[in-house]
């Protein structure tokens, strides 16, 4: 008896909907909004691009300061319709640059 798997299908990316100009002017955007962080939570700030968006991380080391800055940071954004992956909110900054605020564990 013999059997016969069907071979898997191989699956093709997708198109790549964000460019160059996408990417800097989520950096511009990100900058022009970003306040001084404070260096006792160890902030990390990440711009990420998976060719379908572009999205902005703040990560940094959970705590009452940490709840404090995500607050402050979050005061007048409009939260975004979709959360991040394991984000503590996620909000869009002005011109609708997603923002997700990740509090790690120290």
């Amino acid at each position: 008896m013999a059997v016969h798997l069907p071979r898997p299908a191989r699956t093709v990316a997708a198109p790549r909907r964000t460019s160059t100009a996408d990417l800097v002017a989520a950096l511009e955007t990100l900058v022009a909004w970003l306040p001084p962080l404070p260096a006792g939570l160890d902030p990390v700030v990440v711009l990420t691009d998976s060719g379908a968006a572009v999205h902005a991380q703040i990560r940094v080391t959970d705590g009452p300061a940490a709840a404090a800055l995500t607050r402050d940071l979050v005061s007048g954004l409009t939260e975004a319709p979709w959360p991040a992956r394991g984000a503590d909110t996620t909000v869009l900054l002005p011109g609708g640059l997603p923002l997700s605020i990740h509090r790690l564990m120290p």
